[in-house]
């Protein structure tokens, strides 16, 4: 049976890890299709840096090069935050949920302990198996883990910009933007 995977987010910015995770993933699972899905906004933020169009435009340009990964405007469209669990299901609804086994969640280990804690945190975990990359937290024994650790995160980013965590198809999109609204002071 054929999988599908979901990989949301901030991607604010998009930096190499997100596509090595990506790249790691697809030689790890038979996937027919990921998604990769910026957020319009984290249901657990005020705001975001770069507009939803902007980060999503970067997410189309890193993974345009992966045939089987869908960058996915399924929450930039509805303008307002998203949760997953609602999100997953209008996924399963445009493919055919009997066509699949459960969706492959793909989350930081410091989400993992977390949820359960969101919104329809319990009915998700029925619907998904996740897949937990190592971060800064502990993981759940039920949960899948995949052995990649990223040393820096996009608020990392934000706080040292470096050009070189940022995939260089959208890098000078990328730092231009950041420097010129001046998110990016240093």
């Amino acid at each position: 049976m054929k999988r599908l995977a979901f990989f949301g987010g901030s991607f604010d910015p998009i930096h190499v890890c997100h596509e090595l995770l990506v790249a790691k993933f697809l030689k790890l699972y038979d996937i027919e299709r990921l998604y990769v899905v910026p957020n319009f906004l984290n249901p657990d933020k005020n705001s975001s840096f770069a507009p939803g169009d902007i980060r999503l435009k970067w997410c189309k340009t890193v993974f345009e090069k992966y045939p089987n990964v869908i960058v996915s405007d399924i929450e930039i469209k509805e303008q307002k935050p998203c949760f997953t669990f609602d999100t997953v299901n209008k996924i399963y609804d445009e493919v055919g949920k009997q066509r699949y086994g459960k969706i492959f969640l793909i989350i930081g280990a410091d989400n993992a302990t977390k949820i359960s804690g969101w919104k329809h945190g319990k009915e998700l975990l029925e619907i998904v198996s996740p897949v937990v990359f190592s971060r800064n937290g502990e993981i759940p024994d039920r949960f899948i883990q995949i052995d990649f650790e990223c040393p820096f995160s996009s608020a990392d980013f934000r706080n040292t910009p470096d050009p070189s965590v940022i995939p260089v198809e959208v890098r000078d999109d990328v730092m231009n933007y950041y420097y010129k609204e001046k998110i990016c002071l240093n």
